[in-house]
């Protein structure tokens, strides 16, 4: 959106429009914890009760690259620069009270 005439190709557009757009343009990112991810849902290896390091269980992760496991061994703690990679924004809108989610 560096051209002088973008706000006012988007002046018309809601928020949400203007979300959407970005998304489906891939404009928009956010981000994802990497040290488990989405194939590893049904490893009948993985205790179906064992937590990340981020807190959500393993199996419930969104990350469809290749996980990286290796990194529990070396940290304690989850940390957003080293457990989390970018993420394309999939989830997004405005709750009841107002509020813009994405």
């Amino acid at each position: 959106m560096n051209d002088d005439h973008s706000q006012e190709k988007h002046e018309h557009l809601s928020w949400m429009e203007l979300i959407r757009q970005s998304a489906r343009n891939n404009e928009l990112f956010g981000s994802t914890c990497h040290l488990y991810s989405k194939a590893q849902a049904n490893d009948t290896r993985l205790d179906s009760k064992q937590r990340c390091l981020c807190g959500r269980l393993a199996r419930k992760h969104s990350f469809d690259g290749t996980s990286r496991t290796e990194l529990l061994n070396k940290s304690k703690e989850w940390g957003k620069f080293t457990h989390a990679c970018e993420a394309p924004v999939t989830v997004f809108g405005i709750l009841q009270n107002k509020t813009k989610v994405f």
